[in-house]
């Protein structure tokens, strides 16, 4: 596939790689909604309300992902100038990609995401109107000068937004057709952990050594790298803790035990890092959060089915 077309699809080949965040992205989906019928007391069902609440859900993470692109094409090119590995390989460095690729693909999907929405009823659609109004207005104050310089209030106005695409809109959808009152309070509890958990990666990825630091603003960067694990520990213990308690009444012992058992030991290796930094460690702080997040994303929908037997 060749010309504008094709370069956005090598493009989000590259950023988003479907072949893993497409079945992790509907693995999270089901296990959230499916813990939402089984609270409400329901069969595990899901069935094409979850399904089309999956697929606008993730047509929102994709054009976030081209609004990002268009709010950081200036800022990449300056940290691949300055020769920064983490940024040289990016498309919009190496040309790959082009910024008016990115506003094309954006005019198409903004419309076609409107669209597809439409069967969701009235609260799906008024959840997407609001998840998307959100996003929209995200793509504008990305932009403020203090935002774009300051990673901590970027990370404070970016995260909430994933609540809204993700957790807000299975929430609404599912509450459109039962009733606020079928998801109850273990049902907001597990919304608002799982979507916590997207704290652990954000910010265990932008951590460094002071010897490792760049012109890339990290989290170490601004408050120190030792302050800055706080940041995932933090993210760790309250995600898992709501997770858990919003899942005890329909998932397995085992499902439990075994997040709780790898939230401890991740909390334990941000320890070991504190007190005996290296590289070495260093590089491990965001595969082991991915890891942790894959036991809790992916492992749900498995616990669910498994207690359902």
């Amino acid at each position: 596939m060749s010309g504008r077309l094709g370069r956005l699809a090598r493009y989000l080949n590259f950023t988003l790689r479907p072949a893993i965040s497409v079945p992790t992205f509907a693995a999270q989906g089901a296990g959230l909604y499916g813990a939402l019928e089984l609270l409400a007391g329901e069969p595990l069902h899901l069935g094409w309300r979850f399904a089309l609440t999956a697929a606008v859900s993730y047509g929102l993470m994709v054009l976030i992902r081209l609004y990002d692109e268009l709010k950081d094409a200036d800022h990449d090119l300056a940290r691949a100038a300055e020769g920064d590995p983490e940024y040289l390989d990016r498309p919009i460095v190496t040309g790959a990609l082009r910024v008016e690729d990115v506003a094309w693909g954006r005019r198409w999907l903004e419309p076609a995401l409107w669209i597809l929405a439409l069967p969701l009823g009235w609260v799906g659609y008024g959840a997407f109107a609001v998840a998307f109004a959100v996003t929209w207005l995200s793509f504008k104050w990305f932009f403020w000068p203090a935002v774009q310089t300051n990673r901590l209030l970027a990370l404070l106005t970016h995260l909430p937004v994933y609540f809204f695409v993700v957790s807000g809109l299975f929430g609404g959808t599912f509450a459109g057709s039962r009733g606020l009152e079928a998801i109850g309070w273990p049902g907001a509890a597990l919304l608002v952990g799982l979507w916590l958990a997207n704290g652990i990666w954000e910010t265990a990825r932008k951590i460094r050594l002071p010897e490792e630091e760049s012109g890339f603003q990290s989290y170490s960067s601004m408050i120190g790298w030792r302050p800055a694990l706080i940041l995932p520990a933090a993210f760790t213990v309250a995600a898992l803790s709501l997770s858990i308690w919003g899942a005890a009444a329909v998932t397995p012992p085992g499902w439990r035990v075994a997040v709780g058992g790898a939230g401890v030991g991740y909390l334990g290796f941000i320890a070991l890092l504190a007190l005996r930094p290296s590289r070495a460690l260093r590089a491990l702080l965001r595969p082991l959060a991915e890891g942790l997040l894959a036991l809790l994303w992916v492992g749900l929908p498995l616990a669910l089915w498994w207690g359902c037997r």
